[in-house]
């Protein structure tokens, strides 16, 4: 079955075409978060440079977050357009998920790590183990220190991947803990297509954005509702 991939939570926007195990093409385009200009044209263009009209597609693997949320929203809404108009069945991967799939060969504990602002981050633990990843932690938002002394809790060797990675590495890494390589760090659409050919897809998705946007955070505030989920 082909199953075609559509990851845009973070700045980067990648799409893919997967058949059984085999990558057919896959596309990644460093846009700042304008998906709503590209996506589609990725799209188009990845189905016919594979030769993968709509009606060959056999599921939509969409990252359903944590990340941005307009760039949730655009994959998600882009998905379940295609899903309507052809009856194509839908999986929604964590995008910490699809990120720990990436470094699946590494043997140890995987933390992806997204910056969520306000030194916060939206982070999950997983466990690499002979090309297969397991989930040890749901996803969550944390702040910089309290993922520091999750970090210090966690056996063996660790390996810090996702987008953001980079970024807070000197304030987090502890003894064994190791950086993801440069080309593994932006999230790929191929890699949720991977997670999907052993999920259950489905006519309806949800959003997993962990915790409320700035938007709904100011409108609650500004009604005197407390936020809880910081």
């Amino acid at each position: 079955m082909k199953i075609l991939g559509i990851e845009a939570s973070t700045q980067t926007a990648s799409v893919a075409v997967v058949e059984e195990e085999k990558v057919l093409g896959e596309i990644s385009l460093f846009t700042g978060l304008t998906h709503s200009e590209s996506l589609m044209g990725l799209i188009d263009e990845i189905l016919i440079k594979t030769g993968s009209p709509l009606e060959t597609i056999g599921g939509i693997a969409v990252s359903v977050g944590p990340g941005s949320f307009t760039g949730v929203r655009i994959a998600m809404a882009t998905a379940m357009g295609l899903s309507r108009a052809r009856g194509i069945p839908m999986a929604g991967i964590s995008t910490l998920e699809g990120q720990a799939w990436i470094s699946a060969d590494f043997n140890g504990i995987i933390v992806p790590i997204q910056d969520a602002r306000r030194n916060q981050v939206y982070t999950a633990v997983f466990k690499g183990q002979g090309g297969r990843v397991l989930r040890l932690e749901e996803d969550q938002t944390l702040s910089l220190e309290e993922l520091k002394g999750l970090l210090e809790t966690c056996p063996g060797p660790v390996l810090l991947s996702g987008p953001d990675a980079h970024r807070f590495y000197e304030f987090l890494k502890t003894p064994g803990t190791q950086l993801v390589a440069f080309f593994n760090q932006q999230p790929r659409a191929s890699t949720l297509a991977r997670i999907a050919r052993g999920g259950d897809f489905s006519l309806k998705i949800s959003p997993n954005y962990v915790r409320r946007s700035q938007a709904e955070r100011a409108y609650f505030e500004a009604h005197g509702v407390h936020v809880l989920d910081d």
